[in-house]
């Protein structure tokens, strides 16, 4: 019984939690470059390698970024 509920708590965490982890750094890096998010997309499901829509300033102009995450949630910006 340990076992499953184990392993339903490791599908909560990685399905949920960090997924919300990462979304909520990329906000703040994108905030803090002075944009707002147009669209935010997972590009796999065990990765968390994200596309990233935004605009920064008054100009219309999309601009589109690329974040991975490690374990740790140290980012990557390409």
């Amino acid at each position: 019984m340990k076992f499953i509920l184990f392993i339903f708590v490791g599908i909560i965490y990685e399905k949920y939690y960090r997924d919300k982890k990462c979304r909520t750094k990329i906000y703040e890096y994108i905030n803090n470059l002075g944009g707002t998010i147009v669209q935010i997309e997972k590009v796999t499901s065990r990765d968390e390698i994200y596309n990233v829509d935004y605009k920064i300033g008054d100009n219309n102009e999309l601009l589109d970024k690329t974040v991975k995450f490690n374990f740790w949630y140290e980012e990557t910006w390409y």
